[in-house]
């Protein structure tokens, strides 16, 4: 994710909304986003996703948070999407949740960090629907606070019409280019989504998109521009013309804003931040390295 700093420029970091082609050269930064204290044994690496925000409205070039989510506190009795998330928890992995402690510097943001699936105990913190933790202020100095995860964890088994359509909604018009790939190349996978993600996976290794801090600007077809034509960039551009081609195949998505700790050290950075999309059923990531972009592999799941 990239936070503007002026003009052309900005720098990697998680904002409240992605517009992939907005800058045409992204900083990597090196400044502490947060520490992170495990109470017992520090879950395998390929499982530190740390949440942000959820982007599921799409205007045609931005991505934001969903206007209506619901909310939820530990002061007040669990709504029924907590429930249901709670009833998939295994009876061993409710007597042992992961337990941790998050040292957030400050933000000027309401919302914080957490690992699929965040739940706090500290009545100034909420759930949303979305599973993203909120403060009631933003945070404005270092802020601690402790955060439980429950292993094997599915949100919303079952998508109800409200989100199956908040999760494929798409602009009425534009990018017609993407529209066709995937029309046509969901035809050629049986209309299976799992074919069709390896489809767009094998299509995408077989075209030449290079990932680059410095790509070109984008105009008005940004989903076009990028998979046809410019064919660079970096986590924004791949997340968003990704979830693009899912909803345009009829498979509801969304943009996961965050980070993935990628070294041993308990500590997260701004050029740490990354996507990944979540479909129902299956969770995808685009990580970049040596200069080229990859879908990791999926997760099976029965959440997002």
């Amino acid at each position: 994710m990239s936070v503007q700093l002026s003009g052309q420029q900005a720098v990697t970091g998680v904002s409240n909304s992605m517009s992939p082609g907005d800058f045409a050269n992204l900083g990597q930064s090196t400044e502490l986003a947060f520490r992170v204290e495990f109470a017992d044994e520090r879950p395998p690496q390929q499982q530190l996703y740390w949440r942000g925000l959820v982007f599921s409205d799409f205007d045609g070039v931005t991505w934001r948070p969903a206007s209506q989510k619901g909310q939820w506190s530990s002061r007040l009795q669990a709504p029924a999407w907590i429930q249901n998330a709670f009833a998939t928890v295994p009876d061993e992995s409710r007597a042992a949740p992961v337990n941790y402690k998050v040292i957030l510097e400050p933000t000027q943001q309401n919302w914080l960090f957490g690992l699929d699936y965040p739940f706090s105990q500290q009545p100034d913190i909420n759930t949303t629907s979305d599973f993203t933790l909120t403060k009631d202020q933003p945070v404005t100095q270092q802020l601690r606070y402790d955060v439980s995860q429950f292993a094997s964890m599915r949100i919303d088994p079952v998508l109800t019409k409200a989100s199956r359509r908040e999760n494929l909604a798409l602009p009425n018009e534009g990018n017609p280019q993407a529209r066709a790939l995937a029309k046509q190349l969901f035809e050629q996978s049986g209309s299976d989504p799992v074919r069709y993600i390896a489809a767009i996976e094998q299509w995408i290794n077989r075209t030449e998109f290079r990932y680059t801090l410095s790509p070109p600007r984008l105009n008005t077809n940004r989903i076009d521009e990028f998979l046809f034509e410019t064919k660079a960039g970096f986590c924004e551009h791949y997340s968003s013309s990704f979830t693009f081609m899912l909803r345009a195949a009829g498979i509801p998505a969304r943009v996961v804003a965050g980070y993935q700790a990628v070294s041993q050290v308990a500590m997260v950075t701004y050029g740490k931040c990354g996507k990944w999309m979540r479909m129902h059923g299956l969770r995808f990531g685009l990580r970049a390295k040596a200069g080229y972009v990859w879908i990791r592999q999926p997760l099976w799941r029965l959440s997002e």
